[in-house]
């Protein structure tokens, strides 16, 4: 059942990248936080699979690189304050991480060299 959990979880974050290419096309903050997005995608879905794809340093560098953006919105959230309803937007969203950033750690920091083997569970 937790697979099945974790699977709809990927899904949505997956929709939510789409959603965000489509409503901010023209930025090129969207789209590298979207190559980065999908990068981190195919780290959930290998942590789900329980499949390793590709070195860990990947992986901890992809777990950096969206911890890091996902940082730098919350704190320009924070700083503008133009918006509460902007503000409110920005930390739900960053709650709804919080699972991927999980998923992502164990996947990219809790692998032994070589082999992925992080059971999720059925």
């Amino acid at each position: 059942m937790r697979k099945v959990l974790w699977w709809l979880y990927l899904a949505v974050m997956a929709l939510n990248i789409v959603w965000l290419l489509v409503s901010e096309p023209s930025q090129i903050g969207s789209w590298v936080y979207a190559a980065l997005g999908a990068l981190g995608l195919v780290g959930l879905a290998g942590y789900i699979a329980n499949t390793q794809y590709g070195p860990r340093l990947l992986w901890q560098a992809v777990f950096a690189g969206l911890l890091a953006v996902n940082v730098a919105l919350v704190a320009k959230a924070v700083m503008d304050r133009q918006s509460d309803l902007l503000f409110a937007g920005v930390a739900f969203a960053a709650l709804l991480m919080l699972p991927w950033f999980f998923a992502l750690w164990r996947y990219a920091f809790s692998l032994p060299d070589g082999a992925a083997r992080v059971p999720v569970g059925d």
